[in-house]
């Protein structure tokens, strides 16, 4: 497998922090690359928009998962 890194997503307001910051370096290339390629490119390329969809579908599932009477999960997927 390879090495997973964060994927933070940076407000469109956002400035470049001070190098003395720990992250400055992480959180300025991504403001960079952002400002580069555009925002929805740098999602699609990080794969942030795939990380926004399970976030939503999540959020759908606990408002079911009171309901949701089995445990094992391949039973919820039936069950649902």
């Amino acid at each position: 497998m390879g090495a997973t890194h964060a994927v933070i997503l940076i407000l469109k307001s956002a400035k470049p922090w001070k190098t003395s910051r720990f992250g400055a370096n992480v959180s300025n290339d991504i403001l960079r690359t952002t400002c580069e390629l555009g925002w929805e490119i740098w999602k699609k390329w990080n794969g942030y928009h795939r990380r926004s969809f399970v976030e939503d579908k999540m959020c759908y599932f606990k408002l079911l998962g009171e309901r949701v009477m089995v445990r094992d999960f391949n039973r919820q997927v039936v069950e649902l």
